[in-house]
């Protein structure tokens, strides 16, 4: 579905489509459920500004289908504001991915949870990122919980109670957070 407009998805709402934001500055923000079974459940148009995505408590954005990627993509964005206080998910890869975007600021705030199979928050080429977590950030496959690769400018705030980490079940060397090395 094109999001031409900001919109508001309230609690006890189930949305099947993708939600495809294309307008410089809209808020889309849920309460309920957007629930995609194929690649990218909510997606920024490339060469954008000022989109922001609030997922309250008990809202739930979520690529749910093993093979396809993407909770959230806001690729070659700029100032991309994401707060999320219920679950961000994806089964495979990429729960939230902000490749060659800049500006982007990540909330994520106690009782939030944003999780993937591998690569939770990616962001090859990012510049000037900042990801505040006061809640739970993980990854449980192989990959990292963050990886920022190639990028510049990087702010990581874990504030008290916030976890950044691989589920119990992985076992590898990789680092859970990657910043600007490849």
């Amino acid at each position: 579905e094109d999001v031409a407009t900001s919109k508001t998805i309230d609690f006890g709402t189930t949305e099947n489509d993708r939600q495809k934001l294309n307008e410089d500055g809209i808020t889309l923000t849920n309460s309920g459920t957007i629930a995609y079974n194929a690649n990218t459940a909510v997606q920024t148009v490339s060469g954008k500004s000022g989109i922001t995505i609030i997922n309250n408590a008990l809202g739930r954005i979520a690529n749910t289908v093993a093979g396809n990627d993407f909770a959230i993509k806001g690729q070659s964005q700029t100032n991309l504001t994401i707060t999320n206080s219920g679950t961000i998910e994806s089964l495979d890869k990429f729960a939230i991915e902000i490749k060659d975007s800049t500006g982007t600021v990540i909330t994520n705030n106690a009782g939030g949870i944003i999780t993937a199979g591998n690569e939770t928050i990616f962001g090859t080429g990012a510049s000037n990122t900042t990801i505040t977590n006061s809640g739970k950030i993980y990854v449980t496959g192989t990959n990292r919980a963050i990886n920022l690769s190639s990028s510049t400018g990087t702010t990581i705030t874990n504030n008290a109670g916030g976890e950044i980490y691989k589920h119990s079940s992985v076992s590898n060397a990789k680092e859970i957070i990657n910043i600007g090395a490849d």
